[in-house]
């Protein structure tokens, strides 16, 4: 059995390669709610938005903070939390005591500078990078209320995750005895690089996957002996609400992961589906990378979207023996359920094991000359299963076992060819030969 990996596009693994259609480019997107957020004297108020369909992974965020109102500047704490759970502290014991009125602030790692600590002089409205000039001051409530929550110093923290689902900014007034407002609410501006595939594809965050399908294409003749499935860095805010099928190029398809993993974000995760291992993946409890068997929590789901197939699917890469290997393969994949999305980053790879034709070897025959009419030619061949055909002289080819007898024989030269096949129907496509020569 020859095993052949399919790579990335254009990379030759033993004569075969997969031809991938290009991964969803590079996004930038700005979101933005300008409601209010008016913390209390000494107190905690927070402001949220969603973002829903953005393809790829996180490369860069810039938030930007409007019309920022307040008394004494140095009371106020502003921190980031991104869907994944990553929380950034954008201001914190920054810009001194004076009045600041209708300040607006774009807070950017790659700004010239931060702000200044006991002074408006780099507090103005401008660029800034995040700045801290203090260990996060305690609050009686949110996040910093827990002394075990980490928070960063830079948004570049936030690269490499999901910019899909939902982003909050919380105000903290960290003293009493003076007041503020940001007026005008905060915007992110969110950059991605690219996926080979977005869930879900287009602004929504239910329904098929862009692209759907993604092909590969195995170009060499042969039957499957053996599939394998390789999703690389997958992303996803509710891995529960994912369905994965595969689509051999006949029409056969295989669910390979549905209804999986529980709530909790997968987070770069890599996944091998492999019938040959361990074990399943998890139902209700997150899943770490591996290798899993193809796995189906809910067969209550219907089928998928066109252009997939219908059901009913199988639930065993098994399925795939013996089909023709070559041609398009195709992997459609959706989100079930309403308020979560993700994308895969690596291109989804196959691993296809074709299955050649078993090979037959002699292993008794008779003298190359010698004066009895009669022979015995034994052999085997190198898989288990198979059968053989065997053609004597001129005659036709006609099934036999080991070991084969031959009686009155001819004075003269005789040849016997055998060829092995296998249950899929797979032919060894040079016969084993036996010659010899009969004398008086």
């Amino acid at each position: 059995m020859r095993r052949f990996p399919l790579l990335a596009a254009g990379a030759l693994a033993a004569g075969l390669v997969t031809l991938l259609p290009a991964a969803a480019p590079a996004a930038e997107r700005i979101v933005d709610n300008p409601a209010a957020i008016d913390p209390p004297n000494s107190g905690l108020a927070f402001s949220s938005l969603n973002v829903a369909g953005l393809g790829g992974v996180i490369t860069d965020v810039n938030v930007r903070v409007r019309s920022v109102t307040h008394t004494f500047p140095d009371d106020l704490d502003l921190l980031l939390r991104s869907p994944a759970g990553t929380f950034v502290m954008l201001m914190s014991d920054a810009c001194g005591s004076d009045d600041v009125g209708g300040y607006t602030w774009n807070f950017d790692d790659e700004a010239p500078a931060p702000m200044t600590d006991a002074t408006l002089a780099g507090c103005n409205p401008v660029n800034v990078r995040p700045t801290s000039f203090d260990a996060p001051d305690p609050a009686p409530d949110g996040p910093l209320s827990n002394p075990t929550t980490v928070v960063a110093s830079t948004l570049g923290a936030l690269d490499g995750e999901n910019p899909n689902g939902g982003w909050t900014l919380y105000a903290y007034d960290d003293s009493g005895g003076d007041d503020g407002v940001i007026a005008g609410g905060f915007e992110i501006t969110i950059t991605t690089g690219p996926a080979a595939v977005v869930i879900a594809g287009g602004a929504s965050s239910i329904g098929p996957a862009a692209p759907y399908p993604f092909e590969m294409v195995v170009p060499t003749p042969g039957k499957v002996g053996d599939v394998d499935l390789r999703l690389g860095r997958l992303f996803h805010t509710h891995p529960d609400d994912l369905d994965v099928l595969l689509v051999s190029p006949s029409g056969k398809a295989v669910i390979v992961m549905s209804d999986a993993c529980g709530s909790g974000d997968v987070v770069d995760a890599s996944y091998t589906f492999d019938d040959e291992a361990a074990a399943g993946l998890n139902d209700a409890t997150s899943c770490a990378s591996g290798k899993y068997r193809p796995t189906n929590f809910d067969n209550a789901d219907g089928a998928f979207p066109a252009p997939a197939p219908g059901g009913p699917y199988n639930t065993a890469l098994s399925a795939f023996d013996g089909e023709p290997a070559n041609g398009t393969w195709r992997l459609y994949v959706r989100d079930d359920v309403v308020g979560d999305s993700g994308f895969v980053i690596d291109p989804p790879a196959l691993v296809v094991s074709l299955d050649g034709a078993p090979e037959t070897t002699i292993v008794k025959r008779p003298k190359k000359s010698t004066t009895k009419r009669k022979a015995t030619i034994a052999f085997t061949a190198n898989e288990a299963g198979a059968t053989f055909q065997c053609k004597v002289d001129k005659k036709a080819w006609k099934p036999c076992s080991s070991p084969l007898k031959v009686k009155k024989l001819t004075v003269g030269k005789h040849k016997v060819r055998v060829r092995a096949s296998d249950a899929t129907g797979n032919v060894e496509a040079t016969p084993a030969v036996v010659k010899w020569r009969v004398r008086r």
